[in-house]
């Protein structure tokens, strides 16, 4: 895929305002800066190092699919008039939408399960993407749904419905069904420590994913990395400040849904859509017992009735 594009970048705001400055903030805040300026300098400094290593000793990497992971593109037969455009979360798979791509199919749409390029093949291949990289894969394969039917409907997880927000600020989307969307991010210290994720993946390319959540994804028969390459995590705070600004141009009908645990998305995010997207139907629920992979909820019943039911409502 081609790098001439060039996605805006912005420097991260700041979801939540930080109360007053005191003496000590002030400290930590220079500190940082020049922690910053330190890696950022000794990164320049050894990039023709790794450019002339790299050469000397090329690295490849695994850019095959694995078959767990691969897409799914379900026609019903005739002529539909709609599409459901499914995808998935950062370093995750298709697979975690099948179920609901299955019900769809019955009901007579054309159900596209993406996947979004970087994922479900190496931690390598992922790390070698770029977040235009992810949204033009993701552009490219609504196309091919959109060629196909007149009206698309996208549910995304995460990652996902990041791309699915970009889309419906520039496309013409019947409606916007988002899962546990990572568009206030909770102040953790990863949040904090964010910028320097780029420049530290020169020393340390990845880091391992908790085996928790490896065991939680196993159970829903979703394939997922071991480890998360930093340079790529550090794009997806990159996505959501692109996806941010966007915001104020999505006008279909949203349904947002975010589980009431969430280790990574703030509650409040439903009351940042609200405020910032320029739709005339918005609507919320919170899932109950429910982290990031929302669909573990123990009411995945309504669940699964609000995502098939929103995009039933609107699709008449």
């Amino acid at each position: 895929m081609s790098r001439g594009h060039n996605m805006k970048e912005f420097n991260f705001i700041d979801i939540v305002s930080d109360p007053s400055p005191t003496l000590l903030s002030t400290f930590f805040h220079s500190l940082r800066n020049s922690v910053y300026v330190i890696i950022s300098v000794l990164h320049f400094l050894l990039l023709p190092l790794m450019a002339t290593y790299q050469s000397i000793w090329p690295k490849g990497y695994d850019r095959t699919v694995k078959p767990e992971a691969e897409e799914f593109y379900w026609h019903p037969g005739g002529d539909p008039k709609s599409g459901v455009l499914m995808i998935h979360g950062f370093g995750s798979t298709p697979q975690i939408f099948r179920e609901y791509g299955k019900q769809f199919l019955e009901d007579g749409y054309i159900v596209y399960g993406i996947r979004i390029i970087g994922h479900g093949s190496s931690e390598a291949h992922l790390a070698d993407t770029l977040p235009i990289d992810w949204y033009l894969s993701v552009r490219d394969k609504y196309r091919e749904l959109q060629a196909q039917c007149e009206e698309v409907h996208i549910v995304g997880h995460s990652l996902g419905s990041l791309n699915a927000l970009i889309l419906a600020s520039i496309y013409p989307i019947k409606s916007l069904v988002l899962l546990s969307c990572p568009i206030k991010i909770r102040r953790t210290p990863l949040f904090r420590a964010h910028f320097l994720l780029r420049p530290l993946s020169v020393v340390i390319k990845y880091w391992p994913v908790g085996r928790e959540k490896r065991r939680k994804l196993k159970e829903f028969g979703i394939h997922q990395y071991q480890k998360n390459p930093l340079k790529a995590v550090e794009g997806l705070f990159e996505i959501a400040e692109v996806t941010r600004e966007r915001l104020p141009k999505v006008t279909c009908p949203v349904l947002a849904m975010v589980g009431d645990d969430d280790e990574y998305v703030e509650l409040s995010t439903l009351d940042l859509l609200e405020s910032n997207l320029s739709v005339s139907e918005f609507s919320t629920w919170v899932a109950p017992n429910a982290g990031h992979l929302i669909i573990e909820t123990s009411e995945k019943t309504i669940l699964d009735k609000k995502i098939h039911d929103w995009v039933i409502d609107h699709d008449q």
